[in-house]
């Protein structure tokens, strides 16, 4: 579980820069 967390944040901040390189597939949803 503590690695979905990490993997979150980690998104989570990919997003805020701006690189949709890495993240579920929601993310990539939300953000094509």
């Amino acid at each position: 579980m503590k690695n979905l967390i990490t993997v979150f944040m980690a998104g989570l901040m990919c997003v805020a820069l701006g690189c949709r390189t890495i993240g579920p597939a929601s993310l990539q949803q939300t953000h094509p």
